[in-house]
């Protein structure tokens, strides 16, 4: 039977560009930040054409793209914070009609250093044609409110109650969502509706326009304090309560209507050129987050491991605050900022474990010879030396072909996050006057509760590493086939 439902790579694709869209208005710098990455990722592709091999192939993709952009430059991640087990599945279900699924825990309350009380996932595609369609991603956290390093019984009760009822979408996007699960598809019109109403959810909606804060010179008086507006505002005594007690992060994800976009990403070829640009006018972080590049020995270029990250810091906003006695005054919260991305070879769980414990130091300078350690994911294809071979291939000569130059190596790219990184740049655009939470305390057992809200509703959480074996592998399998005569 005959369907006229929009492809979930399509919807994806729709998604992350209103969404890109939508963060231009939220945050003033976004914009600047992207043009800035354009600008140079399209002269390191007039520079290095013959290693840029990804492409946006849906037709879709190429409309919504400007007229250079390739994969890179079009791809974006964003993140999302939610505050409970409901709020989780009900942004799981709506990622599920756009092709994207639970991979990975990255648990944020373990760290060593200035744990933070959330542990997350990442919501993408988890096939190869469909991260060359659409390569977005949403780095989706729950705040563990049953930390008590951050949250003392009654706070904690506190901030459940206000968010007990709350909905991360409105009543009709829950009801397409719930008709995409039944009918197993949804129109192009109903598709549409879906992601503008969506998009709309992910606004910090409580950000207030130029033409009311002008408004505001007029309706204040010298202490702030307004008296006849009826606008939504945030309750005053909880937000600054969830602050003194170890966590902004806590505060932006209670006391708002639902969930905002905190950040919207961009992928860059040269992380470096990208910060040193926007070091000149923006207020960066300290440095650029993950493991430093290898420098290959036998081209001069870098050799990225897994992920490198850096951002500009988050900029105040103007909210409204609801003090104790009902009265509404003009306050700011931080919460946009400006994040960029380099992504580098998918490492194996060997090499993983090397960068932990020997650092980059450890790794050969040569994707070859990352792949003949097993350090690295890769796809192999035939040279034309290979090509002229007149033997059917067997797996236990692959490294010797390798070697031979009979085979080549082509890099996985990573499309996963790391956690420490993540909190790192999360950290630096915290309030300044953030608690330090003491290392020694006991932490509960927060990933596993994490997991089982995914199994209790028939969820898998995937494991990356799965997915990068099973793309070697299948490029493996395509080599041994070959009987070259």
């Amino acid at each position: 039977m005959m369907t006229n439902f929009m492809s979930p790579d399509d919807a994806r694709a729709l998604f992350a560009y209103k969404l890109s869209k939508m963060y231009e208005q939220a945050d003033p710098q976004y914009k600047k930040m992207i043009s800035v990455v354009r600008d140079v990722n399209e002269k390191y592709m007039k520079t290095h054409s013959d290693s840029i091999t990804d492409t946006l192939d849906s037709p879709l993709s190429r409309q919504l793209r400007s007229e250079n952009d390739d994969r890179v430059t079009q791809e974006r991640h964003g993140a999302i914070r939610v505050a409970t087990p409901s709020e989780l599945i009900e942004v799981t279900d709506f990622f599920k009609v756009l092709g994207m699924f639970p991979v990975n825990v990255y648990d944020l309350t373990s760290l060593k250093k200035d744990p933070l009380p959330i542990v997350g996932t990442a919501f993408r595609s988890i096939t190869k044609k469909g991260l060359i369609k659409a390569p977005f991603r949403m780095f989706t956290s729950l705040l563990q409110l049953d930390d008590e390093r951050f949250f003392n019984k009654e706070l904690r009760e506190k901030a459940k109650t206000y968010v007990k009822e709350r909905h991360i979408f409105g009543k009709n996007t829950r009801s397409l969502i719930e008709k995409h699960k039944n009918k197993g598809g949804l129109s192009k019109k109903d598709m549409n509706i879906l992601i503008e109403e969506s998009v709309e959810s992910f606004r910090l909606t409580e950000q207030l326009s130029e033409e009311l804060l002008k408004k505001f010179k007029y309706l204040h008086d010298e202490s702030n304090i307004i008296s006849k507006e009826k606008l939504y505002s945030i309750d005053e005594e909880l937000y600054t309560e969830l602050l003194k007690n170890g966590s902004d992060i806590a505060a932006d994800i209670i006391c708002f209507k639902g969930t905002h976009i905190n950040h919207l990403t961009p992928r860059t070829y040269d992380i470096d050129e990208v910060y040193n640009r926007l070091n000149q006018e923006f207020q960066m972080i300290e440095k650029i987050q993950g493991p430093k590049p290898l420098i290959n020995n036998e081209t001069g270029e870098n050799i990225v491991l897994q992920l490198r990250q850096t951002s500009y810091k988050a900029i105040p906003i103007p909210i409204l605050f609801q003090t104790k006695e009902g009265k509404i005054k003009l306050g700011s919260h931080r919460n946009p900022f400006g994040e960029i991305e380099q992504r580098g070879i998918a490492l194996t769980e060997k090499g993983v474990l090397l960068l932990i414990n020997n650092g980059i130091r450890a790794f050969p300078t040569t994707h070859k010879e990352i792949a003949l350690q097993q350090l690295g994911y890769y796809e192999y294809s035939l040279t034309d030396k290979g090509k002229q071979l007149d033997k059917k291939l067997l797996p236990s000569e692959l490294d010797e072909l390798i070697r031979q130059n009979y085979v080549q190596v082509h890099p996985i790219t990573y499309e996963d996050f790391l956690a420490v990184s993540a909190a790192e740049i999360f950290k630096s655009n915290l309030s300044d006057n953030i608690n330090k939470i003491e290392k020694q305390q006991k932490c509960n057992n927060h990933v596993q509760k994490f997991i089982k809200i995914f199994e209790n509703n028939g969820i898998p959480i995937i494991n990356s590493y799965t997915l990068y074996q099973t793309q070697q592998a299948q490029s493996t399998e395509k080599i041994y086939k070959l009987n070259i005569t």
